[in-house]
């Protein structure tokens, strides 16, 4: 089944339910709280979203086990770690990632594009860089990938901003 609720369908319903949706889908107003299966915690602070409320953030998993998943920020050392067990197609995507802009996932995807399909995607890149983190961090917890989504419904995949510098530092000298 699928429903669908336009943005200002939303905006009518009360704050709770609004908040009980986000929390649903995994959606977070703000980029500290990520999370795959459970409720996220709404912050009381943001009692309703803004009208021209745009962007959303959420942790893509490719496992998505229960538990709370963070996308969190990496060192310069961290990525250096990263890196040196990663394969080379994963690296020549995370190049993409090191400018600190979003790409596309229609960037990524597609005939004669580095993944044949999400899936792929999913499996060859999210989930073996995210392990390949976990392991360097120490932190089972955590992922290194967001998804941006936007007003017109592009879906994007980006990464912290000081992950960014820390993997364009690190890609540079690589």
């Amino acid at each position: 089944m699928m429903l669908t609720i336009t943005p200002a369908d939303f905006r009518k319903l009360s704050d709770s339910c609004q908040r009980e949706l986000l929390n649903l889908i995994g959606f977070a107003n703000g980029s500290e709280v990520i999370e795959d299966d459970e409720s996220i915690p709404y912050e009381e602070s943001s009692d309703r979203l803004p009208d021209d409320y745009s962007y959303q953030e959420m942790a893509i998993d490719q496992e998505a086990p229960s538990g709370t998943k963070r996308v969190i920020d990496i060192t310069h050392d961290q990525a250096k770690e990263l890196i040196s067990n990663i394969s080379g197609k994963s690296i020549e995507t995370l190049r993409r990632f090191a400018t600190g802009l979003p790409v596309d996932l229609d960037d990524l995807i597609g005939e004669g594009r580095s993944y044949s399909s999400l899936t792929d995607l999913k499996r060859s890149f999210v989930g073996a860089v995210n392990r390949r983190l976990r392991t360097v961090t120490g932190n089972r917890k955590a992922v290194l990938f967001l998804t941006v989504g936007n007003a017109e419904s592009k879906v994007m995949i980006s990464v912290r901003q000081n992950t960014a510098t820390a993997l364009r530092q690190v890609l540079l000298t690589a």
